[in-house]
């Protein structure tokens, strides 16, 4: 296993401009300070539960559950039996174009309501609330709580939780497009770009906290609780200090970590100006609330996914540290501020890439979501005990889940390879690569040939080279292995020039 440790000064990360005073970050954040020593020397595993179809989020649930979200619209609950058949299906109401899906879930404090986050046929946001009674939905009761347009497919965030008000916390991304075009980063007029807070009990179909930090300002939306996000996909409450730590989801060269105080709202996050604590479309904002931690988005590292501080019992070590990981690289990874630094700590290896999202248990306890492979797994101490034999294998397949192996390819070419036009805008259009391995793959590589005037103006996961209207796009590591009868998006880019998807030969060396 390998290990990793980074220390980075606060003061390092707040910016030249010294906006946040360190003070303000001092470790209040941990009740009981690890020791950054006994953190690298700490042994974990991640001990696989059950296996999904693409689980994106999940929420601790009735009876010590907890319940999972498929991207494609089904919620399944997890407990002592294993994964258990859906108990909701909104599949045929759920677009999985882009970042779509079936993105988050809730239940209110007293687990008397549940709440589901997706993305609607026409690609906008929508929140609905379900009664529950006796650990059950109940369909009737189904309503409408925040609905919300989305101009691009992606940066749609869709992370929902109760804080520690009780209050619902909703988190959006900027509408997409690449760089913030409509500038909603900065505009306290949208609710794009934002983490929301507001009151489902209060009013129909929600209300809106008396004590949101911008309720008194005329040109500001009073939902909004803080701003300047480009994708907030994944923020957690400490559940010991009720901090509040936003991983926020960068353009191209940096992935940020933001820290706010118990209670507190208002925060400018910076973008569209600010990407992390460089520049990125203008000056920083007086009011920048700068992130306490960093990272470059170097090609192995890509999309940062945030997780949650460790408040658990399995793993006194790991006491306090906040955990979070990215989708590219895909190991488990931790913060710890002590003295003033922020330590990052490598905790597991994950090889495959795909960390989608993490959820914490009733008991506290973290689990990890696969979005590749769809594994379910919870982080345990390596010297605990073995899974019981009388557990369900969480390997075995779903018999009413779609056989992966059944795509054949006449040709007996190793992979095919085709582009998806998630959104066109007229100026531009964005298009994902889904590649399907025949025979098992560790690596890959693309040619295509526009057809017209088209032209690549950016792109992630992929080494891409053009010549002329010749494309060659390459796998960047993680994403080259792909399962024989497995199909796997594993690139995107933006374009100019009308939307093509043009015939792509697939080759493996």
């Amino acid at each position: 296993m390998n290990r990793m440790s980074k220390r980075t000064s606060i003061a390092a990360v707040v910016g030249a401009a010294g906006l946040i005073a360190a003070a303000s970050l001092a470790p209040t954040v941990f009740a009981e300070e690890p020791d950054p020593t006994a953190l690298q020397a700490v042994d974990l595993v991640l001990t696989q539960v059950a296996v999904a179809n693409t689980p994106t989020a999940g929420t601790p649930g009735p009876d010590g559950s907890i319940w999972i979200a498929e991207r494609a619209g089904v919620v399944r609950v997890l407990d002592e039996n294993g994964l258990g058949s859906p108990v909701l299906d909104i599949s045929d109401e759920v677009s999985v174009l882009g970042e779509g899906g079936l993105l988050g879930l809730a239940f209110d404090p007293d687990l008397a309501h549940f709440y589901v986050s997706f993305t609607g046929l026409d690609g906008g946001t929508n929140i609905d609330e379900f009664a529950v009674a006796d650990g059950q939905l109940l369909p009737d009761t189904r309503r409408s709580v925040f609905t919300h347009p989305q101009p691009f497919s992606n940066h749609n965030g869709g992370n929902i939780l109760f804080g520690p008000d009780n209050l619902l916390y909703i988190g959006l991304g900027d509408g997409g497009g690449s760089g913030d075009p409509q500038g909603n980063g900065q505009d306290l007029g949208t609710l794009l770009g934002t983490i929301l807070r507001i009151d489902p009990h209060g009013a129909e179909p929600y209300a809106i906290p008396a004590d949101n930090p911008f309720v008194d300002d005329p040109n500001a939306r009073d939902e909004i609780w803080a701003y300047g996000l480009r994708n907030p996909w994944r923020f957690a409450f400490d559940a010991e200090t009720g901090e509040l730590w936003t991983a926020d989801v960068g353009q191209n060269l940096i992935e940020e970590v933001n820290l706010a105080p118990a209670g507190v709202g208002g925060q400018n996050y910076g973008w569209s100006l600010m990407e992390g604590t460089m520049p990125f479309n203008g000056e920083e904002p007086a009011d920048h609330h700068a992130p306490i931690f960093e990272y470059d988005n170097d090609g192995a590292r890509c999309a940062i996914t945030g997780g949650y501080v460790y408040r658990g019992e399995a793993i006194p070590d790991l006491q306090g540290a906040y955990l979070f990981s990215d989708y590219c690289e895909g190991d488990i990874r931790a913060l710890e501020i002590q003295d003033g630094e922020v330590i990052e700590s490598n905790l597991i290896d994950i090889p495959s890439g795909g960390t989608f999202s993490f959820v914490q248990g009733p008991d506290l306890e973290i689990y990890v979501l696969d979005g590749r492979f769809g594994n379910i797994s919870r982080i345990d101490p390596a010297e605990g005990p073995d899974p019981d034999p009388t557990d369900p294998d969480p390997t075995d397949p779903d018999p009413t889940d779609p056989d992966p192996t059944d795509p054949t390819d006449p040709t007996g070419d190793a992979c095919t390879a085709t582009i998806n036009i998630v959104s066109d805008w007229g100026s531009g259009w964005q298009g994902n690569v889904t590649v399907t391995a025949v025979e098992g793959l560790d690596n890959w590589s693309l040619q295509w040939t526009w057809p017209g005037d088209q032209a690549i103006t950016s792109h992630w996961n992929a080494d891409l080279n053009t010549t002329g209207t010749s494309v060659t796009a390459t796998d960047v590591g993680w994403n080259g292995t792909i399962a024989a009868g497995q199909s796997l998006e594993v690139f995107g880019f933006i374009a100019t020039g009308a939307g093509s998807a043009p015939q792509i030969t697939c080759t493996t060396a």
